[in-house]
């Protein structure tokens, strides 16, 4: 990360209010608290799981979408970025995701038609087909954002 210069942690409000280090942070850390979400749905157990529950219109219109709009909702605030981001912080959250991930793999966890539902600050509840569905969606939607601000860094 330190290659990519003091370019990483510029921001261009054009284009977002997040610097790449803050997108990075951001979508790292939250694709860990979702997939968090996964293992406790297919484990059947954790506070946050609940029996019952409905996907609502709101979030069928964002996972059945092929493309996030921007700027449209906050990020809760458990998941926001510090003013500055250290590299530190984004390979302990790296570090994290790496251990969700390998849990989900070995052995492979089945996620379709899982039991229970756990609840999203913005999409309300979300099974661990639709929180899955989310996390990938989410990066994608951030990746984008940090492929634009490179973009856009490069051509000044």
């Amino acid at each position: 990360m330190d290659d990519l210069g003091p370019a990483l942690h510029e921001t261009l409000e054009a284009v977002s209010g997040w610097s790449i280090a803050q997108h990075m942070y951001h979508v790292v850390l939250a694709t860990d608290l979702g997939l968090a979400n996964v293992l406790s749905l297919v484990r059947e157990k954790g506070m946050l799981v609940r029996e019952d529950g409905e996907l609502g219109e709101y979030a069928k219109s964002i996972l059945t979408a092929s493309k996030t709009e921007r700027g449209t909702t906050q990020a809760p605030r458990m998941v926001q970025p510090g003013r500055t981001v250290e590299k530190e912080q984004i390979e302990n959250e790296f570090g994290n995701l790496d251990s969700s991930l390998a849990l989900l793999k070995e052995p492979p966890i089945p996620i379709e038609g899982c039991p229970g539902w756990i609840n999203h600050q913005v999409l309300d509840t979300l099974n661990a087909s639709h929180w899955t569905r989310f996390c990938r969606l989410h990066a994608e939607h951030h990746l984008a954002i940090m492929r634009d601000i490179e973009t856009a860094l490069s051509a000044r």
